[in-house]
């Protein structure tokens, strides 16, 4: 019987629930489909029972089915102070996770992995992040997500191009801060 679609937490990935840990929601529905990040059998990791959470399943390694961007997020929660990483397929996934956590996590760090194709090859390099808002792009009066360095450049859209005379109009969470318990 194949296996329930995944999230990947951490080294863990669980099954597609809403839970109260981080409820992503309904946009988790383009990355289930599409599988952005995918594992096999035999590379699951032999977690001892006493140390695995409920219903998890840990992996040594987890292979991108697309060359696409996509992130690497930790946050402390606040009542735990557990230090948590995230592996995000998309800048609306980024968005929900964000969300599904307000007021009970700060925001401890954010990247981007982004590729750069070649030909035959595709090499990746770390975009480090500082904010993520709602904004809209020139021309664009939809809302979408966009995501600020240190240096305040923005950067959006699927490939997460670096964009000029965006308007940002609701901040979603900053690096250092609580996630806003109003996102």
């Amino acid at each position: 019987m194949p296996r329930p679609p995944a999230i990947i937490q951490s080294l863990t990935i669980r099954p597609f629930v809403e839970e109260s840990w981080c409820p992503i929601g309904a946009s988790m529905t383009s990355l289930i489909e599409n599988r952005m990040f995918e594992s096999k059998p035999n590379y699951e990791w032999d977690v001892p029972t006493f140390m695995r959470e409920p219903e998890s399943t840990y992996w040594r390694m987890v292979s991108l089915t697309w060359a696409m961007p996509w992130f690497v997020m930790s946050v402390h929660w606040k009542k735990t102070q557990l230090l948590q990483s995230f592996l995000i397929g998309s800048d609306f996934d980024l968005i929900s996770a964000l969300r599904s956590m307000a007021g009970r996590a700060k925001l401890a760090s954010l990247a981007c992995c982004l590729p750069e194709h070649r030909p035959e090859r595709v090499s990746w390099s770390m975009l480090e992040l500082a904010e993520v808002w709602m904004g809209t792009e020139p021309g664009d009066a939809n809302p979408r997500p966009l995501c600020l360095d240190r240096k305040k450049r923005a950067f959006g859209g699927p490939a997460l191009d670096e964009l000029s005379g965006v308007t940002l109009s609701k901040l979603v969470a900053r690096v250092g801060d609580t996630v806003p318990a109003t996102t």
